[in-house]
């Protein structure tokens, strides 16, 4: 039974190790997935967006043509419609000029991962879903929230509007957000497909790295159990040894036993015999 629970209390300490280790080295800002043209503007210059280039504060992601998919350091996922254009302000911040995203984001991002537009911000307030839109209403800019999952917060210079899973708001420029309308997050069009078909993919490779993780970890612990020989005494519940009696050799079991069966003879041979009473002298 020790063996038993040091096993596995060991078996717990490494999946707790790897989960701090692989939590501790958070992935950068980066471009994960490109479909088409996309490009990214910096100080030194502007170059071709592709799968895993980092992504720096000041950087702007413009899909032009394309999509492109970007995961940030916290984990949390933005997914770029084309003719989308955004910056990279911070480490869960970014602004977003034009175009549509689809923002997935991760329980470490909740209260910090934040959308800036003209009309507003959109802020996290738990892990979910969110289609964020912003569009040239002839006005002005308008910003469309919608959520899919989760919830958000709008802030605006008038004050803050909360959005459901299942609401959606309007906001112009200016202006406090619309009230909260129902809204049908299973309506799509090819974007949200995309998206829809990406988000699928990035759990099946969760899934696929966590059963490869679990299986390093079970393999590196595993360890050969001792059996116990067949000519060994069995051990019960209370570990103790069932009583066993001792093979003597047959030679010596053969000596062992001549003295005792000589003295039994010479015993029945003086019972028999008649006794002999001396006489002493008296004197």
């Amino acid at each position: 039974m020790p063996r038993l629970l040091f096993v596995a209390g060991t078996l717990a300490f490494s999946v707790c190790a790897t989960s701090v280790s692989h939590a501790q080295v958070a992935a950068p800002a980066h471009i994960s997935v490109t479909e088409g043209s996309v490009a990214v503007d910096r100080e030194s210059g502007s170059e071709t967006g592709l799968p895993d280039l980092p992504l720096v504060e000041g950087d702007r992601v413009r899909t032009e043509q394309g999509r492109a998919e970007i995961l940030l350091g916290d984990g949390s996922a933005l997914h770029m419609d084309a003719q989308t254009s955004l910056d990279i302000n911070g480490a869960s911040l970014v602004r977003l000029l034009g175009g549509r995203l689809v923002v997935f984001g991760e329980p470490s991002a909740v209260g910090a991962l934040q959308v800036d537009a003209a009309p507003a911000s959109v802020r996290l307030t738990s892990s979910g879903e969110s289609r964020i839109s912003l569009y040239d209403g002839g006005a002005g800019p308008v910003l469309d929230v919608g959520v899919v999952r989760g919830a958000v917060e709008i802030v605006t210079d008038g004050g803050t509007s909360y959005v459901q899973a299942g609401q959606r708001v309007l906001v112009e420029e200016g202006a406090l957000p619309s009230t909260p309308v129902p809204f049908n997050s299973a309506q799509m069009d090819s974007f949200y497909r995309w998206s829809a078909q990406l988000l699928d993919e990035r759990r099946a490779r969760a899934r696929q790295w966590l059963a490869g993780a679990r299986e390093d970890v079970l393999g590196a612990q595993r360890m050969p159990v001792a059996r116990v020989p067949s000519d060994e005494p069995a051990v019960d519940q209370r570990g103790e040894r069932a009583p066993q009696g001792l093979t003597a050799h047959p030679e010596r079991a053969r000596q062992g036993h001549e003295p005792a069966a000589a003295l039994a003879m010479e015993l029945r041979e003086n019972r028999d015999r008649p006794a002999v009473v001396e006489e002493c002298d008296k004197g």
